[in-house]
């Protein structure tokens, strides 16, 4: 019986050696479980964040792509209201100004309906007020190139120049004052 007494006990501790390891790997996957829960979780919130903040971002570029759309229909309108009849060529203009000119088309349309505003205001014709815009503008354009410059501050300037006040326009051109105009005219 010494042999089987022998064998049972080796047979038992290599079971107890077996039965703690098992439990050992038993604790060690179900931290390592618990681990990958954690993980998933924590990917999941931020998928849901992402997919928050995308969803904001696209709210946001949606609103600012209907302002800028509203914005360029409004100063077409404003176009259409001064030129009348003769808007067609403004529109045209304006669809070609990126290119052509390098401002926006809404910001073509604001430029030349200022323009001929004063123009029309002034007793000139529709078409020819918007001939005279689609130039000073261009002109803008143009010399705002030169002076490297914001087209749109020579427009303001030409503007203002046209009331009669010159000093926004002498930041571009130092010799230009009321009394060499008047000298001029």
């Amino acid at each position: 019986m010494g042999a089987w007494r022998t064998i049972s006990v080796a047979l038992e501790a290599n079971v107890k050696q077996y039965t703690d390891e098992m439990e050992k790997a038993r604790r060690q996957t179900d931290g390592l479980g618990k681990d990958v829960a954690d993980l998933d979780r924590k990917l999941g919130q931020i998928r849901e964040g992402a997919g928050i903040g995308i969803a904001a971002g696209t709210a946001v570029g949606l609103g600012v792509a209907t302002k800028a759309a509203s914005d360029l229909r409004e100063a077409q309108a404003a176009a259409n209201v001064v030129f009348g009849e003769s808007s067609g060529i403004i529109e045209k203009y304006a669809a070609d100004a990126a290119q052509a000119i390098g401002l926006s088309e809404r910001q073509a349309f604001n430029a030349t309906a200022t323009f001929g505003n004063m123009f029309t205001q002034l007793g000139i014709g529709q078409e020819e007020a918007a001939n005279l815009s689609m130039s000073m503008v261009t002109l803008a354009a143009d010399f705002g190139s030169l002076k490297n410059v914001d087209p749109m501050a020579i427009i303001e300037a030409q503007s203002a120049a046209f009331r009669g006040e010159y000093d926004s326009l002498q930041k571009f051109i130092p010799t230009i004052s009321a009394a060499a105009i008047e000298q001029q005219a």
